[in-house]
C-alpha cells in the first residue's frame, strides 16, 4: 500500500512431465526485474536450464542447491535428470499450442501455432498427426528444412519436419490449412498430436462468419469461454 521494501511469499505450481528417466517443467514468473532463484535436490540429480547443465553447490541439510538466474521475462526451463544417465539420454518434447479456426461458409480456416521446448538432447524431426480432412497449405519455422505429409488408412495423416539443425530449447511451428464443415452435422475442431510430445496444452479459439450460427455441444473436460466480437468495446467497468 505504500512505497518501500516487502517480501512477497508465491505458491504456485506447474505441471510436470517424465520421459527416460528426465523430468522437465516450465516455470512462468511474474515480470519483475532480473532475479535468482534457488533449486535445492537430494545429491545425485542434475539441473538443466534450457540447454546448459548447472554446477551445484552445498546447500542445507546436506542437500546440493543450484542457483538460476531468472531474467525479466520470467520463463525458467528446467529438466531434472540424474548425474549420471546422460549417455541414454532421449529428448524430451513440451508443447504448447494455440489453435484458431474461423468457420465460413466454403468451409473452417484453419491455424495452429506450435511452442516445441525441446530438453534433455536435441532432436531433428518430428512427427505431427492431424485429421486427413485438413487440407495443409503451408508449415512455417526456423531452421526447417522440408515438411511432407502422407495419409494414413485410418483416415488421419501424419506431418513430418526435418529441421536443417538439431533442435534444442524453444522452437515455433505455424501450420496454415482448410477443412469442410458439414452443415447437418456434429463435427469435430481438428486437433494436432505431436508424437514426441511428453506432455502437450494449449487453447482452441473458433470464430464464425456472420451469416452463420455455430452451436457447440458438450465441451467435457474442456473450459470454455465465449468472447465478445471484435468489433464490440467493453465498458469501462468491464475493461
Amino acid at each position: 500500500e505504500k512505497e518501500g521494501r516487502f517480501e512477497l511469499e508465491l505458491e504456485m505450481s506447474a505441471p510436470l512431465a517424465s520421459k527416460g528417466g528426465d523430468l522437465a517443467t516450465t516455470l512462468k514468473f511474474p515480470p519483475v526485474p532480473a532475479s535468482e532463484m534457488r533449486v535445492r535436490f537430494d545429491k545425485g540429480k542434475q539441473l538443466h536450464v534450457g540447454g546448459t547443465t548447472l554446477e551445484s553447490e552445498a546447500g542445507p541439510d546436506g542437500r546440493q542447491q543450484f542457483r538460476v538466474a531468472v531474467g525479466r521475462g520470467g520463463l525458467v526451463p528446467l529438466v531434472i535428470s540424474e548425474r549420471f544417465a546422460g549417455g541414454n539420454r532421449a529428448p524430451l518434447v513440451l508443447v504448447h499450442s494455440r489453435s484458431t479456426g474461423r468457420i465460413e461458409p466454403a468451409g473452417l480456416r484453419w491455424e495452429v501455432v506450435l511452442e516445441l521446448d525441446v530438453f534433455a538432447r536435441a532432436t531433428e524431426s518430428f512427427r505431427l498427426q492431424l485429421p486427413g480432412s485438413v487440407d495443409l497449405a503451408e508449415v512455417e519455422a526456423t531452421e526447417l528444412g522440408q515438411w511432407a505429409a502422407k495419409d494414413q488408412a485410418d483416415g488421419t495423416a501424419v506431418v513430418a519436419l526435418a529441421f536443417r539443425k538439431p533442435v534444442l530449447g524453444r522452437r515455433t511451428v505455424r501450420l496454415l490449412g482448410l477443412a469442410p464443415v458439414p452443415s447437418d452435422a456434429w463435427w469435430d475442431f481438428p486437433a494436432v498430436k505431436v508424437s514426441e510430445a511428453a506432455a502437450h496444452v494449449g487453447q482452441v479459439r473458433i470464430g464464425s462468419a456472420a451469416s452463420l450460427r455455430v452451436q457447440w455441444g458438450d465441451p467435457a473436460g474442456i473450459r470454455s469461454e465465449r468472447l465478445p466480437p471484435a468489433s464490440a468495446k467493453p465498458s469501462p467497468a468491464e475493461a
